[in-house]
């Protein structure tokens, strides 16, 4: 909801400046069939209302969730196009989380996250082992306490001492997750401040996208839940592949360490081995992995650069900050009619990649970080992935800048089929130009500028390429 009313004022700022520069546009050129008016200004004027034209078709596009995803691919609702997400989460740092359920999970490889308190004495070394291997470690605040009955002041305490406390000493990973002790929420804006999202316990199954990211449901497993035995746990997962979404299971206490509602060791164990049998039916993954993939799903654009005889060419790019999401989703493309088999590369790496049939059409299947460069798919096995520099585009193209968001210095390359007069801008959000990268000829291929943040301050800005008579404008965001 934050975001939708921020992209609202966004929307509402531009339009009204967007209106009030085409009110001046129309004046100018009323003037100017009664007098000889200034030519130049007029030009200037209209310069302003193309580029406030194209960041409102930006930012409206954003708003209204329109993905730009060529009719050849298709993004998997959940990780290698499975039927459900499931997720285990483990609350309190009870001991049998540790010496129990931890080897269980390394063994199938099925990654868990762990909700520690912070003053209930955490094993910070085997955390920090666990967060090696993948799984995640998130916040349960400081004391456990109801946050819902605590000051601003006293929920700002617990929820960025616990974040701090844990990005201290588990550095491999951030801590973007909370799991609300007692499952009550506290201040909506002040956990939004801090993390990505939240988990709650209305004992419900997700939804493919949850409709509130900050009080996602789960599901108290043991002896005081709705999850007592092997029977509920396999329910709980029909159900998940039934509705295609996605469960998360609430575990304290195993066994006899005196944990909250236990449940037994041999349970889990058994319930494991079933999901071990059933692989390609349900992802199993940490909390913070489902938020960062279900976000880059339903954000993400595909656009397609080249398609000849053997290559295929891609880039993928999503509206979110990468230096939080940077999740693996999975991509679909159809094969053309005479390819028997293909491979998928990304900045010269092969992409782990499978090939499916259906109904004699031929797919490559294959998992791929967006905005982290463009995406080469050969025909032959043997060839390996080109550079950006051997691409023949037919027009010119901006590539998305990298990294983005940035601080202090992105980069951004466009591509040239032809000697060409290029100009590239900077434009704040009401259609300013703050700086001006490039202005002069180019030779025909691609070209790097980089950009430094010294003289932006933080948040959107917009870059426009414009390229003899082709013009493209794309986001970026500067974070300080």
């Amino acid at each position: 909801m934050r975001g939708q009313i921020i992209l609202k004022v966004q929307i509402y700022i531009i339009k009204k400046v967007y209106q009030h520069h085409l009110l001046e546009l129309v004046s100018f050129r009323f003037l100017w069939s009664v007098e000889n008016y200034n030519v130049q200004e007029e030009r200037v004027i209209m310069r302003k209302y193309l580029i406030l034209s194209s960041i409102l078709f930006f930012i409206c596009s954003v708003y209204m969730y329109a993905q730009s995803i060529d009719s050849s691919y298709k993004v998997a609702t959940w990780r290698g196009f499975r039927k459900a997400a499931v997720t285990f989460t483990f609350d309190d740092n009870c001991s049998n989380q540790f010496s129990k359920a931890l080897p269980l999970f390394d063994t199938y490889g099925f990654k868990m996250t762990f909700y520690p308190v912070i003053n209930w004495s955490p094993d910070w070394n085997i955390l920090r082992s666990a967060a090696l291997n993948g799984h995640e470690v998130g916040s349960h605040t400081v004391s456990h306490p109801h946050l819902s009955s605590l000051t601003i002041e006293q929920q700002a305490n617990e929820l960025v001492n616990s974040q701090n406390k844990i990005n201290t000493e588990i550095t491999v990973q951030k801590c973007l997750t909370i799991a609300y002790p007692y499952c009550e929420l506290g201040n909506d804006s002040l956990i939004r401040s801090h993390y990505i999202a939240g988990r709650g316990c209305s004992g419900a199954i997700e939804k493919s996208t949850p409709n509130n990211f900050m009080n996602i449901s789960s599901i108290i497993c043991g002896s005081q839940g709705l999850v007592k035995g092997i029977n509920d746990f396999m329910n709980k997962l029909k159900s998940s592949v039934s509705s295609k979404g996605w469960v998360v299971f609430l575990i304290h206490g195993i066994d006899n360490d005196g944990g909250y509602s236990p449940i037994s060791s041999d349970t889990l164990k058994t319930v494991l081995d079933s999901l071990d049998n059933y692989r390609s039916t349900y992802w199993i993954a940490t909390f913070l992995n489902v938020v960062q993939y279900i976000r880059e799903r339903n954000s993400v654009s595909i656009n397609e650069l080249e398609n000849n005889d053997s290559t295929i060419v891609l880039e993928l790019a999503d509206t979110l900050d990468n230096n939080i999401y940077n999740c693996p989703i999975t991509v679909q493309r159809i094969l053309p009619d005479d390819w028997e088999t293909a491979v998928a590369y990304q900045n010269g790496k092969m992409l782990e990649s499978r090939i499916e049939t259906v109904s004699s059409n031929k797919y490559i299947i294959f998992d791929v970080v967006p905005d982290n460069g463009y995406i080469l798919i050969s025909k032959h096995c043997s060839s390996f992935a080109r550079s950006k520099e051997s691409l023949h585009l037919e027009k010119p193209y901006l590539f998305q800048n990298y990294p983005n968001a940035f601080n202090p210095c992105t980069t951004i390359e466009f591509s040239l089929p032809k000697r060409s007069h290029v100009k590239i801008s900077v434009f704040n959000t009401l259609g300013e130009c703050v700086i001006d990268l490039a202005d002069g000829v180019f030779e025909a291929g691609i070209h790097k500028i980089n950009l430094d943040s010294n003289t932006l301050s933080s948040g959107v800005y917009f870059y426009e390429l414009q390229a003899n008579e082709y013009s493209v404008v794309k986001k970026l965001v500067v974070l300080k």
